[in-house]
């Protein structure tokens, strides 16, 4: 007796209700795998992208001239700092810079070199000045550090003169675990004292709880002194003065420095 063609057997009705099923959840395993593999593609292109990003901004390091003459990109120092990210170059032309944005500056924890055009010819050094024009009426200092600096944070080539202090550091200040490299400069006639109590501490430099590399500098003629020399054993490290601190000094040159109390050239105390 012949199958009716018509019809299906039950193992067979079986087996065709289950086949679409098989398909699908194949199809879904398919279509899972792939939204895997562009959710790979997709995140390792982004990471590409942002490893991309990081070394291009690491990789273009900008150099920023100051010239007060006006032809350079600023014509003041700080403004030239406060445009400069980790890394970049500020380099001050040949001149004599005076107040505001020339004095005081600070460096705002910044990796950045600050130079004149060539830190390695002193003739080039002794005509990039910073003139501070500091008096006790109206205390101005080079610069100020005190951000946590390290030793990326470079200061070279440059004359410092006429800073005062009334607390510490007529020409450089480094505080609050700021440890820049400071390179042949040329620390001339800055003066540190108070003028109300206490007394004056490094007239060239002043380091407290910071650890700054002072390398092939020359320290002339700076005074640390209370009060216009009136009382004595006050003033505490002519050139320089160092507080829990653990500062290199490499090859540099102390002439004419003087303080009334302790160190008429160095006074370092613990």
């Amino acid at each position: 007796m012949k199958a009716d063609c018509g019809e299906m057997h039950p193992l067979d009705q079986g087996l065709a209700i289950q086949k679409p099923v098989f398909l699908m959840a194949r199809q879904a395993g398919t279509e899972r795998k792939m939204a895997d593999k562009t959710y790979l593609k997709t995140t390792l292109a982004i990471s590409i992208l942002f490893v991309l990003l990081g070394v291009c901004g690491t990789a273009h390091a900008e150099i920023i001239y100051v010239d007060d003459d006006g032809p350079g990109d600023f014509t003041n120092i700080q403004a030239a700092i406060d445009a400069a990210v980790d890394g970049d170059v500020v380099i001050i032309a040949p001149d004599t810079y005076t107040g505001d944005g020339n004095r005081d500056i600070d460096f705002h924890g910044k990796a950045i070199t600050v130079r004149s055009i060539d830190p390695n010819d002193p003739n080039i050094v002794a005509v990039t000045i910073i003139d501070c024009n500091g008096t006790r009426i109206d205390p101005h200092r080079g610069f100020y550090f005190h951000s946590n600096e390290d030793a990326n944070s470079v200061l070279a080539g440059l004359t410092i003169t006429n800073g005062y202090a009334s607390y510490g550091g007529g020409a450089i200040y480094c505080g609050y675990s700021s440890n820049p490299t400071i390179t042949r400069c040329n620390i001339t006639a800055n003066v540190s004292g108070s003028r109300t109590e206490g007394s004056g501490r490094g007239g060239g430099i002043c380091c407290e709880l910071s650890s700054p590399i002072i390398s092939n500098c020359t320290f002339l003629r700076n005074h640390a002194y209370y009060r216009d020399w009136q009382y004595p054993n006050t003033g505490l490290g002519g050139a320089m003065y160092c507080s829990r601190s653990n500062l290199t000094i490499i090859n540099c040159t102390f002439l004419e420095n003087g303080a009334p109390g302790y160190g008429g050239q160095l006074h370092f105390q613990w």
